[in-house]
């Protein structure tokens, strides 16, 4: 998807995009995991959010139980951004990349495939070659 200004409140990028069509693959029927100030995301795909605690009145043990679990999938995701920044920091520059969102992408991209490859180095994952790799060592 394309970066937006910092201004922008994160749902607004989201209505912006569902709005014209990037989200796509999402909107197939994958599930969202977000953080309560997305309750809104419900009317454009399917999404889990933690349960607000309504006023006046205390959450059910089932409704906690859910928001515990979701808020410990999100603790992970979160923290896999963090480290993201901490490695990368040219991601945390104050005014964003150098103030051209447009490469932005280019950027984040770059930075989360040498992640992925550094993660499986270090969990020991190897990848099956691919039709290219069996050709080139023929």
């Amino acid at each position: 998807s394309d970066c937006f200004p910092g201004s922008f409140h994160d749902m607004r990028c989201i209505q912006e995009c569902i709005e014209s069509l990037k989200f796509n693959t999402i909107l197939t029927g994958d599930k969202v995991v977000a953080d309560a100030g997305y309750q809104g995301l419900a009317e454009y795909l399917t999404c889990r959010t933690i349960k607000k605690k309504p006023r006046g009145r205390a959450l059910t043990a089932e409704e906690e139980d859910v928001n515990h679990d979701l808020s410990a999938i999100r603790s992970k995701i979160e923290r896999a951004f963090g480290n993201l920044l901490h490695k990368f920091k040219i991601l945390d520059l104050p005014g964003g990349f150098d103030g051209r969102p447009e490469k932005f992408n280019e950027l984040l991209t770059i930075c989360v495939g040498i992640w992925n490859i550094d993660r499986r180095r270090a969990l020991g994952i190897t990848l099956p070659p691919t039709t290219d790799d069996n050709q080139q060592s023929e």
